[in-house]
């Protein structure tokens, strides 16, 4: 009998081991940041998934780093406008953040009714970052390339405000490269890395979507400018966020 219960406690204590192997790995974004000495310039995206309940100075204030600009999801495909997002953008203007807002583009439907709900959308709020347009997935790419053309060219029928692609790795290389979309400036989502693998030069860089920050009880998306100090008080300057 004592010999089971041996048998019992040391497959208990391997299978739990093994347990917590698999968890952190698994997990292991959630503690990555880039290295501080390339990039400081911290950021974060929000949308309706983070809820209500935002202490926004703890946020912004009460982690590590300060948060120095946020990207807000406005509205995504023809006719779905986040909840939240006057919301967040008001309480971000009254603390002089630099904002900037996204529309997750759905790459099969018309690329001008999508650019009409996204104007709709952010109608009234004052923006300094680029407007983005969030292009993860797609089935056809030359219809892909054609609705996103044309997003493009209905919002700048309307505005001369700067547009920029945020994309993955392998979709930048599959539906931008090549394009007259490849001169747009890039946000670009890469993970678990030191730095994006890229060609060219991003101008944001999504480095996880596991973060954990005070102020905000769900996981929340954490980026940085590729620049320095000095670059970014430029860059601002050049968006009107000073």
């Amino acid at each position: 009998m004592k010999n089971n219960n041996k048998k019992a406690i040391i497959i208990f204590i391997l299978t739990l081991t093994i347990m917590l192997v698999i968890y952190f790995v698994i997990n292991k974004s959630e503690y990555y940041f880039p290295k501080r000495e390339n990039y400081n310039i911290y950021g974060i995206d929000l949308s309706y998934y983070q809820g209500e309940q935002i202490k926004w100075d703890t946020l912004l204030y009460g982690n590590d780093l300060p948060i120095e600009f946020v990207f807000l999801k406005a509205s995504e495909g023809i006719s779905l406008q986040d909840k939240m997002f006057k919301e967040y953008a008001k309480e971000l203007i009254e603390r002089n953040i630099c904002i900037g807002a996204y529309h997750y583009f759905i790459a099969d439907i018309s690329g001008s009714e999508q650019a009409k709900n996204f104007l709709s959308s952010i109608n009234g709020i004052k923006l300094n970052l680029p407007y983005v347009i969030d292009i993860e997935e797609y089935k056809d790419r030359e219809v892909a390339i054609r609705n996103l053309n044309t997003f493009i060219q209905t919002i700048n029928n309307e505005t001369n405000h700067e547009i920029m692609i945020y994309t993955n790795i392998s979709t930048y290389y599959d539906l931008i490269v090549g394009n007259d979309l490849d001169h747009l400036p890039l946000w670009i989502a890469s993970y678990r890395t030191d730095k994006p693998q890229l060609q060219r030069e991003y101008l944001f860089w999504q480095y996880t979507d596991r973060g954990r920050l005070k102020g905000i009880s769900t996981k929340v998306d954490l980026n940085v400018f590729n620049g320095s100090n000095n670059e970014w008080m430029v860059y601002k300057k050049k968006c009107g966020c000073l």
